[in-house]
């Protein structure tokens, strides 16, 4: 019977030619996909690095962006304030000095008095006098007349007098008036750039702590995510398998050339002694190639629970830091409990400054109303001046009542005895218009005071109304990079990931790998079965010979086997190939490494 048929080692010869081209497109795939994989794995960190470093500090709209804005909102806050302060002390100034000139109105209010007392004195004696006048008859007619003119001139100074007292009490509520508007542009003042100010820059720390947490987590994130580069790397290195896969293949052609078609039908001790020694060698060698192909399904099986180990460890790793990633950015943007989420805080932040703008542009309305208010003071002073002009005319009037009395009484024998009284009612003449020189005087230095400080607050106004235009201009601008600064942070931690899609698809190809080499093992297995068998074919028919012989074993003659081991570049399979074969090999290298002759 033919033991090893040739079409046997043919069909072995191409298994074993299948194993290797099945080996090497499926390791050649492994070796050409994973270092790709592992690049995209480095672009993904070199990216997320590129992210954290936006919103960290260096360059971009970041903390480095928030910083910018803190600070140039701090400085334009505190300069305006600073300019808006020394623009209320100007104001407080103008206001002194009004409240020092306002004093004065006591002085005219006495004046005002004392021409009011000599005004009725003046009536008085006119009222004497036009009596003694009547008395004196058609005579004392003329006389009558100057007096009567003189009472009516009298009564209506009076009159006049009452009206500046008035006017007099209604400048003063006037200047308070303007004194509470000064006041109530003070205090609106600093309730913006101090109150608001405050919040604002709450919110900015509150913001700044944030984004630190959020840095320090991604991170985190980074170191823990490096961990994955070791699978990854112990998934590339099971490529370096086929090499030992193609050696190993190359040693069981190498003996599979060797053995020789078996055909016993022909027997004679000679020719049975042959039989033993091909058989012998048939068995040995079929041992061996069983072994060297239980090696290979061995090293394959590894690999591919190296696979399935490194890929569910990677999944899971991904999976968790995605997973926690994902609840992280929607926590920090949206917030959680009490805690405002990072957009929630720039909104906040820019909705502040929003109100900073609106409400300092009141303060121009404010001055706006001052101005208003202290032109209706000035309006008052104004018409008080007025009134002390019509005092002069009516006293000029007086001093020519004086001079018609004079004339009268030095015409009428009997109205010699009202000299006295007309060098009184000269007196009286003197005295008044006197106080009115004085009231007049002090009426006009109030109004250039008055003029002053009506220049004063429209220069102010000017002032402050350039100061709020650019304050809004600077605001706006720090408003606008704020609000970019929001939509770039938000938009980077929404993009943030350590693993890019080309990463996850390529990493997604792996379970087909993992199938690959599964099958592989089992090609190389069912390989081994038809040496497995074909060394029990052997085994059974050299039993039998010997048996019919009467021998219990059967030492090889030939050395075949030992040189075919001479040609093993593997140390463990030369020894292996030594057990099997009976004799002793070279010290080699340690198991699994490669020797070279």
């Amino acid at each position: 019977m033919n033991v090893l048929q040739e079409s046997t080692r043919q069909e072995l010869a191409g298994k074993l030619n299948d194993l290797i081209e099945t080996t090497e497109a499926v390791y050649t795939h492994i070796a050409e996909e994973y270092p790709k994989m592992l690049q995209e794995f480095d672009s993904g960190f070199t990216d997320a690095d590129r992210q954290i470093s936006l919103i960290a500090a260096e360059g971009g709209n970041g903390l480095d962006a928030l910083h910018m804005i803190m600070d140039n909102t701090k400085g334009c806050i505190q300069q305006t304030h600073s300019s808006f302060s020394s623009l209320s002390s100007s104001d407080n100034s103008l206001l002194d000095m009004l409240k020092q000139s306002i004093k004065r109105l006591d002085t005219l209010e006495e004046l005002i008095a004392a021409i009011t007392f000599n005004t009725e004195e003046m009536e008085l004696i006119s009222l004497n006098a036009m009596v003694v006048a009547l008395k004196a008859g058609q005579e004392g007619g003329g006389f009558s007349h100057v007096t009567d003119e003189l009472r009516r001139i009298s009564a209506k100074t009076i009159s006049e007098a009452k009206n500046l007292t008035t006017e007099g009490k209604q400048i003063q509520s006037y200047f308070e008036e303007v004194q509470r508007t000064a006041d109530m542009i003070t205090q609106e003042q600093d309730r913006i750039f101090y109150s608001f100010g405050d919040k604002l820059f709450s919110y900015f720390s509150t913001i700044e702590e944030r984004l630190t947490r959020i840095v320090n987590f991604f991170k985190t994130l980074r170191t823990r995510a490096d961990d994955i580069r070791r699978p990854l790397i112990r998934m590339m290195e099971a490529v370096q398998t086929q090499d030992i896969i193609r050696q190993t293949v190359d040693q069981i052609s190498i003996t599979l050339d060797k053995i020789q078609s078996i055909d016993d039908s022909h027997n004679d001790n000679g020719r049975e002694d042959w039989l033993l020694d091909e058989l012998t060698f048939l068995e040995q060698v079929a041992n061996l190639g069983s072994y060297l192909l239980e090696n290979i399904a061995a090293a394959i099986t590894e690999n591919s629970e190296t696979f399935v180990s490194s890929i569910e460890e990677v999944k899971r790793a991904v999976e968790t830091i995605e997973h926690e990633r994902d609840i992280f950015i929607s926590r920090q943007i949206e917030g959680e409990s009490r805690d405002d989420g990072i957009y929630d805080l720039f909104h906040q932040s820019e909705n502040e400054l929003g109100a900073m703008l609106k409400n300092t542009r009141k303060v121009p309305k404010l001055k706006q109303n001052m101005r208003t208010t202290n032109s209706a003071f000035l309006g008052r002073i104004q018409g008080l001046e007025e009134g002390f002009q019509k005092f002069t005319t009516l006293v000029g009037r007086f001093r020519n009542i004086h001079v018609a009395a004079r004339i009268e009484v030095a015409k009428r024998q009997i109205l010699k005895g009202m000299q006295s009284t007309v060098q009184e009612m000269r007196n009286l003449t003197d005295r008044i218009f006197s106080d009115v020189e004085s009231a007049l005087e002090t009426t006009k230095e109030f109004i250039e005071t008055a003029q002053e400080a009506e220049e004063g607050f429209r220069d102010s106004y000017r002032q402050e109304t350039d100061l709020v235009s650019s304050f809004t201009l600077e605001i706006q601008r720090l408003y606008g990079k704020l609000k970019d600064t929001n939509d770039e942070i938000v938009r980077t931690m929404q993009g943030f990931t350590l693993f890019n899609l080309k990463f996850r698809e390529l990493f997604g190809s792996t379970d087909a790998d993992r199938e690959r080499l599964a099958g592989l093992s089992q090609q190389a297995r069912s390989i081994m079965e038809i040496f497995e068998r074909t060394a029990h074919s052997a085994a059974a028919r050299k039993a039998q010979i010997l048996n019919e012989r009467g021998l219990e074993k059967w030492e090889i003659r030939e050395q075949r086997l030992q040189e075919i081991v001479n040609q093993f570049t593997i140390y463990a399979h030369k020894a292996r190939a030594g057990e099997i074969g009976g004799f002793s090999v070279e010290t080699g290298t340690q198991e699994g490494a490669v020797t070279f002759f």
